[in-house]
């Protein structure tokens, strides 16, 4: 059995974990991008109500949003993530070896230290399959993307400190 599995595979595990998941109250991209950019309350609201005029699921974000956007995973509230990581990841999973935007290791590091994971909330917004999901992603990143395309040190810490717990076919 190999050690990960491969990309194909995780991209359709990405999508079946984190089918129908929708926005809700959370922050999106434009809305985050607004507030690490500081912007005005009104330029805020107005960026939230892009989030939900732009897209109803998260595989209806562009690839070319997700390159340009590529810190917004650190301004985004629990439900805001449950929305957005996924859209991240699976871009991450495609792109590593073709694309040299910084959203690329972008859920490396949320997965690694963004303090939504740690909010009391945590386990009711996500699913136990989504913590395999983001073990196996982490993983990924480690054997198969590896260092020369991704923080596969950051990503290994990341797995090994707080997700490999939910892989159920460590090696």
């Amino acid at each position: 059995m190999p050690l990960n599995m491969d990309k194909e595979a995780l991209v359709e595990l990405i999508e079946t974990a984190f089918k129908n998941v929708r926005l809700g109250d959370g922050i999106g991209i434009f809305e985050a991008e607004a507030i690490d950019n500081y912007a005005s309350e009104k330029e805020t609201l107005k960026a939230r109500a892009k989030d939900r005029k732009e897209w109803k699921n998260w595989t209806e974000i562009p690839r070319e949003v997700i390159e340009t956007f590529c810190s917004v995973l650190c301004f985004v509230d629990l439900e805001g993530m449950r929305f957005v990581l996924p859209a991240y990841m699976k871009f991450s999973v495609e792109n590593h070896k073709t694309n040299a935007s910084a959203s690329i290791d972008s859920p490396i590091y949320a997965l690694s230290s963004n303090p939504v994971f740690v909010e009391p909330e945590v386990d009711k917004c996500f699913t136990k399959e989504q913590y395999v999901v983001f073990a196996k992603f982490l993983k990924f990143m480690v054997l198969d993307a590896g260092e020369d395309y991704v923080d596969s040190f950051s990503a290994s810490q990341a797995y090994e400190k707080y997700w490999a717990k939910y892989d159920s076919n460590m090696a």
